[in-house]
């Protein structure tokens, strides 16, 4: 197991973000529980979230790169294939998984403010 200090955070934060400082994130108040949170998406505003990951490019070229890899896997194999995703979030993934042909797609997350 790798420890990750203050100063690799700061290099990884420098990597992602550039120039730019990383949005705000503004918590909610709302749920139960001793921090009033009964859902991940209660700590911070979901849409913006949604917003940032789908615009942001080193998240699209993971994704891409996890669909060119799926892909790959399932020209070596002939028929239809069935795909489980499970904690699938706002769905970026998954709205590239049901594009790809011959694939049955059952997309799945605890939190319920993720599913629409």
């Amino acid at each position: 197991m790798k420890m990750i200090f203050k100063k690799d955070l700061e290099r990884i934060k420098r990597k992602v973000w550039g120039d730019k400082s990383p949005f705000e994130v503004k918590r909610k108040k709302t749920g139960l529980g001793p921090h009033k949170t009964t859902e991940m998406s209660d700590y911070f505003d979901y849409a913006q979230y949604d917003r940032a990951t789908r615009a942001h490019p080193f998240y699209q070229e993971m994704l891409g790169g996890m669909i060119e890899s799926l892909k790959e896997r399932m020209s070596k194999r002939k028929g239809e294939f069935r795909i489980l995703e499970v904690g699938c979030g706002n769905g970026s993934l998954t709205e590239r998984l049901v594009k790809l042909p011959n694939a049955e797609i059952t997309a799945t997350d605890i939190d319920k403010n993720s599913i629409r």
